[in-house]
């Protein structure tokens, strides 16, 4: 019971990369730059992003290669979505990142590889016709509060103790 409470805290960190982050599980999604291609005449092509998270399930997103933008990564459902300056879009990953707890100095680890696919149509703005699937890994750290007996507070929520994950992936999209 106690590792399924982190583990849904986790998630909420924005997990969902599949495996990506976490101690639950961030995943992060493709972005759709429909608007964006057009702007400087792409079809599509090799992309990267690389998202630093924060232990309240958000997360500041930068995706380089067929389109550049920056915005945020938040939490959503099997996969993260990503609001960038130029749009939105949501991906969709697979699988648990696991994680390790130190039961005696209550800290962990976690970390994984995903396979992140950009959800069909789930895009708005410069990415409303973005598709693709992008390869991902997620690893972080987290320091849990300790109970008046001394174990791990499992059942904290992310917010309640220090924690830092980051997600890295590279893929291929296309604007359909």
């Amino acid at each position: 019971m106690r590792g399924r409470r982190l583990l849904r805290s986790a998630r909420a960190m924005g997990t969902s990369v599949g495996i990506a982050l976490s101690v639950g599980s961030a995943w992060l999604a493709p972005v759709d730059v429909a608007g964006a291609s057009k702007s400087v005449g792409v079809k599509g092509g090799a992309e990267q992003f690389f998202v630093s998270l924060t232990t309240t399930g958000s997360g500041v997103a930068v995706f380089t290669g067929a389109f550049t933008d920056h915005g945020a990564q938040v939490s959503a459902g099997t996969g993260p979505s990503f609001v960038l300056s130029k749009g939105s879009f949501k991906t969709k990953g697979t699988g648990e990142p696991p994680f390790k707890l130190n039961a005696r100095s209550c800290t962990g680890t976690f970390g994984g590889s995903t396979t992140l696919t950009i959800v069909k149509g789930s895009g708005t703005g410069a990415y409303a016709r973005l598709n693709g699937t992008f390869s991902a890994t997620v690893t972080g750290a987290f320091i849990l509060p300790r109970l008046s007996t001394g174990r791990c507070n499992e059942s904290s929520t992310l917010a309640d103790y220090p924690s830092i994950g980051w997600i890295q992936g590279t893929g291929h999209v296309v604007f359909k």
